[in-house]
C-alpha cells in the first residue's frame, strides 16, 4: 500500500485511532456516517480553515455510493476502513 496507509498501520493502537476519527464524524453515535454528518464535519473544518471543499448534495451522495457496500446510504466502520485503504492507493507522492 501507499505511504499514508503504511504510516497509519504502524501507529500503536491503529484501529483505535481510526475508530476515534470515525466516531468524531458519527455524531449521533449510531455506528454509521450519514451525509449530513459528513457535511457538518466539512463545514466545521472549513470554519477554521477553508479547505476549498464545498460539496453539493449530489457530490456527497456520489462519495457515499463509492464506499457504501450494503447500499443503505450510510458508511459503517468496515466501509470506512475500506475507503481509507482505497484512498491510500491514490495518494500523492
Amino acid at each position: 500500500m501507499g505511504f499514508f496507509w503504511d504510516f497509519l498501520s504502524n501507529i500503536d493502537n491503529f484501529q483505535w485511532v481510526i475508530k476515534k476519527a470515525f466516531d468524531s464524524i458519527d455524531v449521533d453515535g449510531n455506528g454509521e456516517i450519514e451525509p449530513e454528518e459528513i457535511l457538518n464535519t466539512i463545514n466545521y473544518i472549513n470554519s477554521y480553515y477553508d479547505t476549498g471543499i464545498h460539496p453539493t448534495e449530489d457530490q456527497l451522495k456520489l462519495g457515499i455510493e463509492f464506499c457504501d457496500v450494503d447500499k443503505n446510504g450510510k458508511i459503517n466502520f468496515d466501509e470506512f476502513m475500506s475507503l481509507l485503504k482505497k484512498l491510500s492507493k491514490y495518494e500523492f507522492q
